[in-house]
């Protein structure tokens, strides 16, 4: 079965398979459900962002790294404010690995405030670049972050919509990493191949190549504390 999407004001119609749009989206999957013939269905996106959707679903993660970051930056929002509303876990995901690759420099900064720290759907992207600001900061001192950030941080400092929120989220991640710091466990965001900042459901987190399982031992110790915790309680 096949279904027609329209994007945007303009004149762009793809036909796409229904079994790709289910496997790849929550929101466009459901509506493909029912057995009516070629509906036609609007979304709410500039024919540019919806052809790199497309050409996303048949070719994967090479078409997100296409995007020169941070140049591109402003495209690369809308499409993943695109992804936020067809629910489309796996593009985000994939849009979010990339970021890992990018330098820490004046522009990668600049890219909290093309995203907007406090705008909604941007939680995942957010929390992995503040985590890297934090890391920066602890590793290598904020003089050193601070001739990095340039202009970018400056500018944000002086921008009241920004610089509230992201003075807040920075301390938050500053302390988890100052702990981490003292604990020997600090690590670059930038090389953990995890899915730390992915968003996930419980099957999809199982089927990410990236998801590492708890080691056993953690396991037991997290049971053995839990009993020990119920015959304290139990006394």
């Amino acid at each position: 079965m096949r279904r027609t999407w329209h994007s945007g004001t303009l004149d762009a119609t793809y036909h796409l398979p229904s079994s790709l749009l289910r496997k790849h989206t929550n929101l466009l999957g459901k509506s493909c459900n029912t057995d009516d013939p070629l509906p036609k269905v609007d979304i709410d996106a500039s024919p540019d962002t919806f052809s790199d959707f497309v050409d996303w679903l048949y070719r994967g993660p090479e078409v997100i790294r296409i995007y020169r970051l941070p140049y591109d930056v402003n495209s690369y929002r809308h499409l993943w404010e695109l992804a936020d509303r067809l629910q489309a876990e796996e593009l985000r995901n994939q849009m979010l690995d990339n970021l890992q690759n990018l330098p820490f420099d004046d522009n990668f900064i600049s890219i909290l405030r093309s995203f907007g720290i406090a705008r909604m759907g941007t939680t995942a992207l957010v929390d992995y670049v503040c985590d890297k600001l934090a890391y920066e900061i602890v590793e290598k001192g904020w003089a050193q972050f601070i001739q990095v950030g340039g202009k970018s941080w400056d500018d944000m400092m002086r921008t009241p919509i920004y610089c509230a929120p992201l003075t807040k989220r920075v301390m938050e991640k500053l302390d988890g990493a100052y702990i981490l710091k003292e604990q020997g466990t600090l690590e670059d965001p930038a090389t953990q191949m995890t899915c730390k900042w992915h968003e996930h459901t419980k099957k999809s987190k199982l089927e990410c190549p990236r998801y590492q399982p708890e080691p056993p031992r953690k396991k037991a110790k997290a049971v053995a504390a839990e009993w020990i915790q119920l015959d304290d309680a139990s006394e």
